[in-house]
């Protein structure tokens, strides 16, 4: 049986396919950074395809748009060759979606 999931999510999604610079700890606290690419993002978060997990829980730095955004991996999960990152933003976050 499918059980569908309720969409927590607040706020408008913007689908993009922009690169975001990622900088994060790994589990044993090395520091990491790679540059993979936004699905889509909002004034409060954002989906990250990337080309290798981050583990639940981390803390990550976003360079996006001239701006620094911190968030944390709120889920990593195998979507075909990539990873698919559930990023929520920190409540101070001063990153805001353009108005069209």
């Amino acid at each position: 049986m499918l059980v569908m999931q309720a969409d927590r999510r607040y706020g408008r999604r913007l689908p993009t396919t922009d690169p975001i610079d990622v900088l994060w700890r790994d589990q044993s606290g090395q520091p990491q950074h790679s540059i993979f690419h936004l699905a889509d993002i909002s004034i409060c978060g954002a989906a990250v395809r990337a080309e290798r997990p981050v583990h639940v829980g981390a803390t990550v730095s976003l360079g996006y748009q001239n701006k620094t955004v911190i968030g944390k991996v709120r889920h990593c999960a195998r979507k075909g060759a990539d990873f698919m990152l559930g990023i929520e933003f920190q409540d101070d976050c001063e990153w805001a979606v353009p108005q069209n």
